[in-house]
């Protein structure tokens, strides 16, 4: 399969969190991709695109996320990035231990963490990329 991918540049606003969902899970419908993986690859990338538009913008409109979704031979990968100053992953608590566990934030990183093969916390926090590895796709 030649390389493939989905490229948007949204104002930080929850029509436009909703666009990057809709949009991911079409492109990755006409990728083929399988169930479970288009599961984890939408979640996670509407989790990033929140995180973005949320923490790294503070929902300021004027603001971008770019969002990069580019499928390859055995893998996707997706890259979120926003305007904000960056975060550091390891001062974000593990919602799994007794301390965190009625905090409201921390699931998001865990879950993907958790649901994606690999997960790369880039450019001082502000930019994050998610590799999912392929089980199958039909050229689309």
């Amino acid at each position: 399969m030649a390389n493939k991918s989905l490229q948007l540049e949204l104002a930080s606003t929850f029509d436009n969190l909703e666009r990057a969902v809709d949009e991911t899970g079409r492109f990755l419908r006409e990728l083929n991709a399988d169930e479970e993986t288009a599961y984890r690859v939408v979640l996670l990338v509407s989790e990033a695109v929140t995180n973005g538009m949320k923490h790294g913008n503070g929902w300021d409109a004027s603001k971008m996320v770019r969002l990069r979704v580019t499928a390859a031979e055995e893998r996707i990968e997706c890259t979120v990035s926003d305007e904000g100053d960056g975060f550091d992953p390891s001062m974000v608590g593990d919602p799994l231990e007794e301390v965190n566990i009625l905090s409201s934030g921390g699931r998001g990183l865990y879950f993907m963490r958790s649901m994606a093969d690999e997960m790369h916390v880039e450019c001082g926090g502000s930019r994050l990329r998610l590799v999912f590895v392929l089980k199958s796709v039909s050229p689309g």
